[in-house]
């Protein structure tokens, strides 16, 4: 075994990454994976328009 201790062995994910310089483009990208998800999920969960009944004119 050598005696040289691996520096990340205590740190969290978000440290590892602020110390690679990957963190803000990794953290942006899975933002814009979330808001994709949640948008398909909002729209599954609508009508669709066009099987809406047809309101009467007043």
């Amino acid at each position: 075994m050598s005696s040289k201790q691996n520096p990340y062995i205590g740190t969290g994910l978000d440290e590892f990454l602020k110390e690679e310089g990957s963190f803000e483009e990794l953290q942006a990208q899975a933002i814009s994976e979330v808001v994709a998800w949640q948008s398909g999920e909002v729209a599954a969960h609508q009508p669709d328009v066009g099987q809406l009944p047809a309101r009467p004119c007043k």
